[in-house]
């Protein structure tokens, strides 16, 4: 077992506000030079963790399942001292684990995707493209003339919660409460959604400290959701549907077993908070990129023929996801670094998406780059299931957006998501100028 302290630089992944702050791109940069593989300690309540921040060494742990493992949990390190009785307890208030195929490893993993693959196809996209488009007009027709306001709010956190939530045959009055929901679920550590939480049963941080807060705003939003798909199911079975994901997994079976209600509900959990939170960041994030390098986004006003590419690049320059764990079933060296099996490793995507050995100038937004081998996505068997509507989604609110507000502005300092987890912008400020 790995005993140091001592951290390269001073530099600790584990703390969330490096990344609400902005400071992770220069600390990965430290990292990929001097310590690319690295242990980060543990505290008293949670574990400690191998960082990976090279591309070479995080391709090698995503090509072999069968060393690291998913199904230990795939965000942080986990606590140091789990309580059996208190987690089994937690659950059966929740009424599932939190798991779902994107803790699964092979084979349940593949044989759960497959249930869902048909609707996430490149044929499957394309067909949704006029929907995507009507959606995000819109979006923009809300907007109106108003000179001002906040782009995450109105604009960037709509589009791909209305594209995910009318996949799954949600009625349009509950979009709002995924939205809220996602945000409790995923952004638990942020301030900001723990009050929200609060008002609907967590526990208030300044009653119960940070952690504790954490992690009721979490199981709060977990149990709401859950809840709600419990009476969808419900109400499914009673007045069967056709087409949409739920229905589908209502009707699903592997090796001539149908689903457990547990199953399905685990799979709708993910599908709605995967299906949107990361896609709006990604817009958001891109947005303050093009207004950031002016001259890129004037080279892509010019010719939008530019913008494959151009989504490609806000992908990289952005990585949402922040991070993936997994768990070492077997002793492995990587860098010379002995890995103990049931250790912890990190794949930091934000690092990996500007390794030098991977790309040229890699801190240049160059909306033309090719080859752009980008993680922002992962790589292997839990590739992310909705790439593809991530990149239409991007793709369609760039055109739409710069038709209608070719002037607009990053308008003041994002409000970023206290979170090493998720690169999440909460709130953005912009003037969209004149439509």
């Amino acid at each position: 077992m790995v005993t140091s302290t001592e951290l390269p630089h001073g530099i600790n992944l584990a703390d969330a506000k490096l990344f609400e702050r902005n400071e992770a791109h220069e600390a990965f940069r430290l990292l990929r030079r001097d310590a690319p593989v690295h242990w980060n300690p543990g505290t008293e309540h949670v574990n400690g963790f191998w960082s990976l921040t090279k591309a070479e060494d995080v391709l090698f742990v995503s090509r072999h399942p069968e060393l690291f493992i998913s199904s230990k949990g795939i965000a942080g390190s986990g606590p140091r001292h789990v309580d059996v009785e208190a987690q089994a307890r937690a659950e059966a208030q929740i009424g599932v684990s939190g798991a779902s195929i994107i803790t699964m490893d092979p084979p349940r993993h593949v044989q759960m995707r497959r249930l869902v693959n048909k609707g996430f196809t490149p044929r499957a996209v394309n067909a949704m493209e006029p929907r995507i488009r009507e959606i995000t007009n819109e979006l923009l027709d809300r907007v109106g003339d108003r000179q001002s306001g906040d782009f995450v709010l109105e604009v960037s956190s709509q589009l791909p919660l209305a594209v995910i939530c009318g996949m799954m045959g949600l009625d349009r009055e509950v979009w709002p409460l995924m939205f809220e929901l996602t945000n409790s679920i995923l952004g638990s550590g942020d301030p900001e959604y723990q009050a929200t939480a609060a008002k609907a049963g967590a526990v208030a941080a300044d009653a119960v400290g940070t952690a504790e807060a954490a992690r009721l705003t979490n199981m709060t939003g977990m149990m709401r959701m859950i809840g709600y798909f419990r009476e969808q199911l419900a109400d499914r079975r009673a007045h069967p549907r056709e087409d949409d994901l739920v229905s589908i997994l209502l009707e699903s079976e592997i090796d001539g077993e149908g689903l457990t209600e547990k199953e399905i509900l685990e799979f709708c959990f993910l599908l709605v908070v995967a299906g949107n939170e990361t896609t709006r960041n990604a817009i958001s994030s891109g947005l303050i990129a093009l207004c950031e390098h002016p001259e890129e986004r004037a080279r892509l006003q010019a010719d939008m023929s530019l913008i494959d590419s151009a989504v490609e690049e806000i992908l990289r320059w952005t990585s949402p996801v922040v991070h993936m764990a997994r768990e070492a079933t077997a002793d492995v060296v990587i860098r010379g670094q002995q890995i103990r099996a049931g250790e912890k490793v990190i794949m930091w995507y934000p690092s990996v998406n500007r390794d030098e050995e991977l790309f040229a100038d890699p801190y240049r937004f160059d909306i033309t780059r090719s080859p752009n081998e980008h993680l922002a996505f992962g790589i292997g068997e839990h590739f992310c299931l909705g790439a593809g509507f991530a990149r239409k989604e991007i793709r369609v609110m760039f055109e739409e957006l710069f038709k209608c507000y070719p002037d607009i502005q990053v308008a003041g300092a994002p409000e970023r998501l206290r979170s090493n987890f998720i690169g999440g912008i909460k709130h953005l400020p912009v003037t969209y100028g004149s439509a």
